[in-house]
């Protein structure tokens, strides 16, 4: 049968060690259990120690009843087996006819649970008698469990390895880093100590208490994770953010930069901004805790200057581009404005040429040789050559300075064609004066 009431549903190994002191017809007794486990699997036992002293001044003559409900069975250390209750009295082997004063004996028995026990709450009752008068009794309480707690048992120890050898490795990690964790390595050896223990009990075969101790050594691992792991996401958002800082502060001076183009930076401006909302978001996220959220805005924050960057750049690039077309073509449109100024002046050499080559010769009428006119008439056919070519010159340098005032040629070429042509007049002026000299002198 179940015992009303019970025990807390926790399966923690206990010790429990309870006492009644019996003073009845002048006796003076005390009985006392004790019992190494707080929880057996189905088919399981526990060995149970029932002691008593006589502390009184008389003899005691006393006697035992072990009552239980139907779940369990008990055996005395000799092995006898008995249902639901055995009575020890005196004259057996185990209490003896009687307890001098001051004597104290022990009784070993073993409860052991039947493998089609219920699972939940049993007891065992031990009364002490004398001469058929009970003077005292002992209750013990303990939880049943199924067998499968064996396996449970063994994949929470399984679990709690892991966990502490994943917080072992946070914690060596942090450490490389540089970051505090004597609060991690307590943790840690804490779960450690406590995991030893859910060993031993495992290896007892309380299965229970391995479990429950198994699972307070995996919380203890997992906190200390948590807790490095929160560790390094703190630093993790700190690097995040002064990175986005970083990355955000180097964008200025790519837009005054496009500025003083200028280019367009309406865009990379919009970015740059959507940027700084998001560093000021992770700041904030910082702040409050919430290292997570503020690694990822930053990282956003990183990913919209990046973008800011690209824009400014481009439109940079465009611009310069831009400008280069413009300077190329009015470069182009210089040089064909040279070439075609060059041809000209070619085309009205060519004509100039073609009309000098082609013109009437001038007819030299030979008179017969006189030393009286011979020289002179000589000296004034050299005259009117010498005239027909200034006046060539002439006309040659009042065509460059038509086209000069059309635009036609450039002031570099006129310059120096103007100075040749001033150069030939002025030679060809001083060999007309040698020649007019000449005829003066005959005269």
């Amino acid at each position: 049968m179940k015992r009303p009431g019970g025990l807390n549903a926790l399966l923690l190994a206990f010790l429990i060690l309870t006492s009644i002191t019996a003073a009845t017809s002048g006796t003076n007794v005390k009985i006392t259990s004790s019992l190494s486990r707080g929880v057996i699997q189905q088919g399981g036992e526990v060995a149970l120690v029932i002691k008593i002293v006589n502390e009184g001044n008389e003899i005691f003559y006393p006697s035992l009843t072990i009552k239980g409900d139907s779940g369990v069975l008990f055996a005395e250390k000799y092995g006898r087996v008995f249902d639901s209750s055995i009575i020890i009295g005196p004259g057996s082997n185990d209490l003896g006819y009687y307890l001098d004063q001051k004597q104290a004996k022990e009784v070993e028995l073993v409860v052991r649970i039947k493998e089609d026990a219920s699972a939940g709450k049993h007891y065992v009752v031990v009364f002490l008698s004398s001469y058929n008068e009970r003077i005292g009794s002992n209750s013990i309480d303990f939880e049943v469990v199924p067998a499968a707690y064996k396996q449970i048992a063994q994949a929470a120890i399984s679990d709690a390895k892991t966990e502490i050898d994943n917080a072992q490795n946070a914690v060596n990690g942090a450490k490389e880093a540089n970051t505090d964790v004597k609060l991690e390595e307590g943790l840690l050896k804490d779960a450690a100590q406590i995991f030893l223990l859910a060993k031993i009990a495992y290896d007892q075969g309380d299965f229970g208490s391995s479990l429950a101790k198994a699972n307070e050594a995996k919380a203890l691992a997992r906190q200390a994770e948590t807790s490095i792991t929160i560790k390094l996401e703190q630093i993790r958002a700190s690097k995040a953010i002064e990175t986005a800082n970083n990355a955000i502060v180097s964008i200025y001076p790519i837009l005054r930069s496009a500025q003083e183009i200028p280019a367009d930076i309406s865009q990379a401006s919009a970015l740059l901004n959507d940027a700084n909302e998001r560093l000021a978001s992770a700041q904030t996220a910082y702040a409050n805790g919430k290292y997570s959220d503020s690694i990822t805005e930053a990282m956003r924050a990183i990913d919209l200057s990046e973008q800011a960057r690209i824009a400014a750049e481009t439109s940079i690039t465009a611009k310069k581009a831009e400008i280069e077309a413009v300077k190329a073509a009015a470069e182009r449109k210089e040089r064909n404005k040279i070439i075609a100024g060059t041809a000209v002046i070619f085309a009205i050499l060519g004509i100039f040429w073609y009309t000098w080559t082609r013109r009437p010769k001038r007819v030299i009428i030979r008179r017969p040789y006189s030393p009286l006119t011979g020289g002179k008439l000589l000296i004034n056919e050299m005259l009117e050559e010498l005239k027909d070519q200034r006046r060539d010159k002439l006309l040659t340098l009042e065509t460059l300075e038509s086209k000069l005032e059309r635009g036609e040629i450039l002031r570099e070429y006129y310059d120096e064609r103007a100075r040749l042509l001033k150069e030939d007049v002025k030679k060809l002026d001083d060999e007309i004066e040698h020649k007019l000299s000449g005829l003066r002198k005959q005269h």
